[in-house]
């Protein structure tokens, strides 16, 4: 499943079952572009990784990008 997946347009995904007190995290999957976006990301530096990817860069942690990166 992918965000970009048109069966799950307008669609809540459920991870938590209170009767059974039970998380479930359904696999998902990157498209094609997500994953060239996330490989393209490699190529900059931290800094740009940083102007590029937060809305609020002076306000993030300072593992921020590493956490990107993973």
């Amino acid at each position: 499943m992918s965000y970009e997946d048109a069966n799950w347009n307008g669609k809540l995904l459920e991870t938590y079952d209170c009767g059974i007190d039970y998380f479930k995290i359904s696999p998902c999957r990157w498209t094609l572009r997500q994953n060239h976006i996330a490989s393209s990301l490699l190529n900059y530096s931290d800094s740009e990784i940083l102007s590029i990817c937060s809305t609020s860069p002076t306000a993030e942690a300072p593992d921020f990008v590493e956490n990107l990166k993973r």
